[in-house]
């Protein structure tokens, strides 16, 4: 077990989280045995994977697919971070949002976020952060890009009020 456990520390998985001390690396790897897209829209595409589990059962997974899209967190000189009302249908209400789109073919996240910031709420920015690039939700297959404007925006064309 000593053994084991040294050189742990060095010790990363593909994502570059460090295991917990003591506690063995299992393998969680799924192997696709057959995929069927079941649905494909115009933003959102279904598919039905058959998988084979680490311990050799074959079971099924349901996956949506997502584009990639940017989430902006606008903080004006007051400090104040601004947001857009948005009806959402699957919830049959307005939210308050960060803003935020889908990457168009050929951007990158950055011209994305610029592009949104300026469509959303009128805004442009001297200098973008990358916050972080994450999975919003593992089940849902769609990269979020989330960026914080630098000190200097201002208005390209007059914001609208929220």
């Amino acid at each position: 077990m000593a053994n084991e456990m040294a050189g742990m520390d060095e010790k990363r998985d593909d994502q570059g989280i460090q295991p917990t001390p003591g506690v063995p690396m299992r393998d969680f790897t799924e192997t696709t045995v057959e995929s069927k897209v079941e649905f494909e829209g115009r933003i959102l595409r279904v598919r039905v994977d058959k998988v084979s589990l680490p311990d050799g059962r074959i079971t099924t997974r349901e996956i949506a697919e997502h584009g990639a899209s940017v989430c902006i967190v606008p903080v004006d000189p007051e400090g104040n971070v601004l947001l857009v009302r948005q009806y959402r249908k699957p919830v049959e209400d307005q939210l308050l949002e960060v803003p935020a789109g889908g990457i168009e073919p050929g951007e990158t996240p950055l011209e994305a976020a610029v592009r949104e910031l300026q469509e959303e709420v009128g805004f442009t920015a001297e200098e973008i952060q990358l916050i972080i690039q994450l999975l919003d939700i593992p089940r849902l297959v769609y990269r979020v890009h989330v960026r914080l404007p630098g000190d200097q925006i201002r208005a390209r064309s007059p914001a609208r009020r929220l």
